[in-house]
């Protein structure tokens, strides 16, 4: 009877099969059975593909966004272009049930990248808290689509965090990029390829090692910066809402949607709709600090250190040559077996990458990272950043926001506390501008960061459901705002730690 329907069927009711799909492989088999189901599917195939998508990957309509986002700003390099700036986020969020069939290849790539992070996490010795069973079950979660197990919860809401991070990545690519351009007003001293090459470690392959304590480029550089409010951390409100309003009121608004169906509990005279957006604003930066600084997921493939990423995908530490024998040089790092690629611009790293990725989800883990190299498409950009090969790069931010924070000269304390980074400059602002909160004063002191801030990311209970005991909703490591003193100290150990 099922047959003779999609052979014979209304179009409507054959649409209403195939969106039942559960996975993919499903889904080419069933429209494989006839031209007539093939030609409904290929008139229908947005539709189609938003609903089985939904049913077939976790957070499925987080990872179109990131996908769409991403392919703004590679279509805009392809043609010259500078990257979108602003990218238009309410035009991607007002659609998001047109995917496309271009888009699928893009969607299934971003979902691998997923899984490979989910399995090097909670395979990890260093992560902490996830549901109980979660490290037994993952496969058999994995092939039970329907299960509204602790774990699938878990799994949703993982998902969409690492989702997020790589759509604002892709949001805010253009104005993090802005003071590099050719088109952009410097004055003499800020000389530019000094800060589109800038090398935190001033490459152990060419030089003698490095004096900290020593400003890196002159200070006409770091007064040019501070034009940006992405690189100054006493910019305004005002200034900072030119950057970051448009993708706080998505965050927030989306949050709010969601609160119904996460059901939040009132916390701290906040009402459950903002107690969701907060949630789903500290979720989104504990994934980042998971992707980048304090558990790292990916080697540069030149073998060198930079962008947030290690310099060896085994994260052994470079010989001690590396440091005094100008003949040494790094090794190129390699993935052995069958790979897959796909590029994302990473929140800190504001630059297309193509991250090269073992087929075997498996392959991955602590000491098996992923691979990142500068797109090939930046080779098409309007204006190339070469490095000495000739193969193309992109601009350190992840490294220089660190510099910037560490030895400029610009506020980095707030009442003798150390501030929170400069790649938290987003969150700090819609922390701030729509709840009245902000970071707890000791959470990124050298020292009390590992008991506080490095805890609250690697215990990860910002994933479990709301009404589970763990989840504090990224309350443990906030407060209710107040005007602080801002002060500037050296933080020589912190540079140190980069490259």
């Amino acid at each position: 009877m099922a047959s003779n329907i999609l052979l014979s069927g209304p179009p409507e009711i054959v649409v209403g099969i195939l969106i039942e799909c559960q996975i993919f492989p499903e889904l080419i088999s069933v429209i494989s059975t006839s031209k007539y189901v093939h030609s409904i599917w290929l008139s229908n195939m947005s539709t189609i593909i938003w609903h089985v998508g939904r049913n077939a990957l976790p957070a499925f309509e987080y990872a179109l966004l990131a996908v769409q986002a991403t392919n703004l700003v590679k279509n805009a390099v392809r043609e010259g272009k500078p990257p979108p700036n602003p990218l238009p986020i309410r035009d991607l969020c007002s659609k998001p049930q047109q995917a496309q069939l271009s888009e699928l290849k893009d969607l299934l790539n971003f979902q691998h990248l997923v899984k490979c992070v989910e399995h090097m996490c909670v395979t990890s010795e260093d992560w902490g808290s996830y549901p109980s069973d979660y490290a037994d079950s993952v496969t058999e979660e994995i092939t039970r689509v329907k299960s509204r197990s602790e774990v699938r919860v878990w799994r949703e809401r993982f998902y969409r965090a690492m989702y997020r991070t790589f759509f604002a990545g892709a949001v805010f690519c253009g104005a993090y990029n802005e003071p590099f351009s050719s088109s952009a007003s410097r004055p003499e001293g800020a000389l530019r390829e000094c800060l589109r090459k800038y090398n935190p470690a001033r490459d152990p392959a060419t030089s003698e090692p490095y004096d900290w304590n020593e400003p890196i480029f002159p200070p006409e550089s770091s007064q040019y910066l501070q034009r940006f409010p992405m690189y100054n951390n006493s910019a305004t409100d005002e200034q900072e809402q030119s950057v970051f309003d448009a993708f706080a009121e998505w965050i927030v608004e989306d949050g709010k949607r969601l609160a119904s169906a996460d059901q939040c509990r009132p916390c701290q005279d906040l009402d459950s709709s903002q107690v969701s957006g907060i949630w789903e604003l500290m979720a989104m930066l504990c994934a980042y600090q998971l992707l980048m600084e304090l558990q790292p997921k990916f080697a540069n493939g030149n073998g060198r250190g930079g962008y947030g990423h290690y310099h060896d995908r085994h994260c052994e530490d470079p010989p001690y040559e590396a440091f005094r024998d100008v003949d040494w040089r790094p090794a190129r790092q390699e993935i052995p077996g069958e790979t897959r690629e796909v590029t994302v611009i990473l929140f800190g790293v504001f630059g297309l990458e193509d991250i090269t990725m073992p087929v075997v989800v498996e392959d991955t883990s602590e000491s098996d990272l992923l691979i990142a190299n500068p797109s090939h498409l930046l080779k098409d950009s309007a204006d190339p950043i070469l490095d000495p090969e000739g193969a193309p790069q992109n601009v350190d931010i992840y490294s220089l926001q660190q510099y910037m924070f560490a030895q400029s000269g610009l506020p980095n304390h707030n009442d003798e506390h150390e501030m929170c980074p400069l790649d938290f400059k987003l969150f700090k602002f819609i922390l701030k501008t729509r709840f009245g909160l902000q970071f707890r004063d000791t959470t990124f002191d050298h020292f009390d960061r590992y008991r506080f801030w490095e805890s609250f990311v690697r215990n990860a209970t910002i994933f479990y459901p709301p009404d589970s005991g763990p989840t504090r909703y990224g309350f443990e490591v906030l407060e209710d705002h107040r005007p602080r003193k801002l002060s500037y100290k050296p933080i020589s150990y912190y540079i140190g730690l980069l490259g």
